[in-house]
C-alpha cells in the first residue's frame, strides 16, 4: 500500500516554536520562559501524518530525511539525533497540534488507555521512573490520530469499496470489522487525491534539557518541579487502583446477595463503565472536529465517492468524559469490546438486551450502595460520577421496556450524532448500526439552580 503524505523531523530552538506552546499550555510556556536556555537546549519538532506510528514495540518513531516514519534506531536516522532522543524509551514531549491514541491490540479487542491532545506532556513517567521499572515497554503503542475510529453506517459494499480502492488506494480486501475500518481511513487520508491536510505535531526535549535537570543546574528547579507535579497528577488513579479494586470487591460481596450469580463479563463491563464515567478511560464520542482525524474530509469521501446517501456518515472517536464539558456524552458499545480487564464470556451468552438489563441492574446497585454509605467513596471522582452523571441504555429493538431505549432516540438528546456540515435533508441517523445495537451513553445530569 502506497502512502503519499510524509512526516517531518526538524531540530529547533525555543524561540522558534514557543508561540505554539503558548496557545496550548500557557503554564508550561511561562515556566520554560524563565529557564537559562543555551544553544544546546534544542527541541526536536516531529510531524506525523494520520495513522502513522509514534511509539511501536517500545520504540519511538520519527520521520527520516526522506519523510518516511521509521524507528529511532533505523539506519536512516543520524547518530546525533538518536543520541538527543534516546535518553528514555519515550522522551519528554509536548503535543502542539493534533492528537494521538495510546492502545494495545489484542486478538479479540483493542484497548484504548489514553489520548494525548494538544498541551499534553508525555514521557514523564518514563523520565522519573526507576530504571528497574515494572513497565513492560513493548506493550503499549501510540498512533498519530485515532486508532479506534468507527463509522456508524455500513461501509462494506463491494462495488462502492472498489471506487475507494481506485481513487484513494484503499486496501483490496473489504475490512468488515469495526477495528479494521482504521486501515481504510488511514489509506484515504494519506493518498494524494485526499485534499484535507492533517498532522500530529510533538516537540520532544533533547537530552540537554534532561542533563540540566539531572545536574541540578541553577534556574532549573521550577521546571523539574513542574514536570514532577504533572507526572503525579497523571498517575493519580493508577497509584490508587488497588483501593478502587477493593471497593469493587466489597460491592461484589454485597451484590451476590441481591443478584443470583451475576454474569462475570457484565460485571467487568459495569466496572469499566465507572472508569469511563470518571474520565480515567476513554469512551467514544461523535467527532465534530479534526482533533483526532481529518473528519470532514473522510465524511466527504464516503458521501461523494463511496455513495452514502441515506445515512449520515457519523464517525466515532475515543474521548475522555468530563463533568466540566458542557453537554458532554460518551458511548460504550457491547459490540466493540475495549475492556482493560475482562472476564471470559459464557458459552451460552444471552442476548444484548439481556446484557444491557443486567449491566443496568449492577450499576444501579452500585450507585445505591455508594449513596447510602455502604461503599466508602466520599470525596473521590467516583462519588462525583454517582451524583452528577446518568446512563442511558439503547438497542435497535427496544421499546423502552425496563429502561432500555430505542436507538432512534439517540440523536434527539445528542445532536452531535447527526453532525455533518454537508448533510442533506434526506440523510438520517444510522439507528441500525451495529455499534448502537447494545449501546450505553454516559452524560452529565442537567444542572438545576439552587432554590
Amino acid at each position: 500500500m502506497e502512502f503519499f503524505k510524509q512526516g517531518e523531523t526538524k531540530e529547533v530552538h525555543w524561540d522558534d516554536i514557543k508561540e505554539s506552546v503558548l496557545k496550548k499550555n500557557k503554564s508550561l510556556y511561562d515556566i520554560i520562559n524563565t529557564l537559562p536556555l543555551t544553544k544546546r537546549h534544542t527541541l526536536i519538532q516531529c510531524k506525523y501524518p494520520y495513522g502513522s506510528k509514534i511509539i511501536s514495540n517500545g520504540m519511538l518513531h520519527i520521520a527520516n530525511p526522506a519523510g518516511k516514519i521509521v524507528s529511532l534506531d533505523d539506519h536512516s536516522i543520524s547518530s546525533d539525533l538518536r543520541k538527543k532522543l534516546n535518553y528514555r524509551t519515550v522522551p519528554v514531549g509536548i503535543y502542539t497540534h493534533g492528537g494521538s491514541e495510546v492502545y494495545f491490540k489484542m486478538e479479540n479487542r483493542t484497548i484504548t488507555l489514553n489520548l494525548f491532545l494538544p498541551g499534553y506532556l508525555i514521557g514523564l513517567w518514563e523520565l522519573f521512573d526507576h530504571p528497574a521499572s515494572y513497565l513492560a515497554k513493548r506493550i503499549w503503542s501510540v498512533s498519530a490520530g485515532a486508532k479506534t475510529i468507527i463509522m456508524l453506517p455500513k461501509i462494506s459494499d463491494t462495488e462502492s469499496h472498489a471506487i475507494l480502492q481506485k481513487e484513494f488506494g484503499a486496501p483490496k480486501k473489504i475490512l468488515k470489522t469495526f477495528y479494521d475500518q482504521w486501515e481504510i481511513f488511514r489509506a484515504i487520508a494519506n493518498h494524494k487525491n485526499f485534499e484535507e491536510d492533517w498532522t500530529c505535531e510533538v516537540l520532544f526535549l533533547s537530552d540537554a534539557w534532561i542533563d540540566s535537570i539531572k545536574n541540578k543546574e541553577k534556574g532549573w528547579e521550577a521546571f523539574e518541579h513542574y514536570l514532577l507535579e504533572n507526572a503525579w497528577d497523571q498517575s493519580s488513579y493508577w497509584r490508587n487502583k488497588v483501593t478502587y479494586d477493593l471497593i469493587w470487591e466489597i460491592f461484589l460481596g454485597n451484590l451476590v446477595k441481591k443478584i443470583t450469580k451475576p454474569n462475570a463479563h457484565d460485571v467487568s463491563i459495569a466496572k469499566h463503565l465507572t472508569l469511563v464515567s470518571t474520565g480515567i478511560l476513554p469512551g467514544f464520542t461523535p467527532a465534530t472536529n479534526n482533533l483526532l482525524a481529518p473528519i470532514k474530509g473522510l465524511q466527504d469521501v464516503f458521501t461523494k465517492y463511496y455513495g452514502l446517501k441515506l445515512y449520515i456518515p457519523t464517525i466515532m472517536v475515543p474521548h475522555h468524559f468530563s463533568l466540566q464539558e458542557k453537554n458532554a456524552a460518551v458511548y460504550y458499545s457491547l459490540q466493540l469490546p475495549s475492556l482493560l480487564e475482562s472476564s471470559p464470556k459464557s458459552k451460552t451468552y444471552p442476548s444484548l438486551i439481556t446484557n444491557l438489563r443486567e449491566i443496568k441492574a449492577i450499576l444501579e446497585n452500585f450507585r445505591s450502595e455508594c449513596l447510602n454509605g455502604s461503599l466508602p467513596i466520599e470525596e473521590t471522582p467516583l462519588f462525583d460520577f454517582i451524583k452528577k452523571t446518568k446512563m442511558d441504555y439503547f438497542h435497535s429493538e427496544a421499546n423502552n421496556h425496563d429502561g432500555i431505549k430505542n436507538t432512534a432516540e439517540m440523536p434527539i438528546e445528542d445532536k452531535s450524532l447527526i453532525y455533518y456540515p454537508n448533510k442533506k435533508d434526506t440523510m438520517q441517523f444510522s439507528e441500525n448500526s451495529k455499534f448502537v445495537k447494545g449501546c450505553i451513553r454516559i452524560s452529565n445530569l442537567p444542572s438545576h439552580p439552587e432554590p
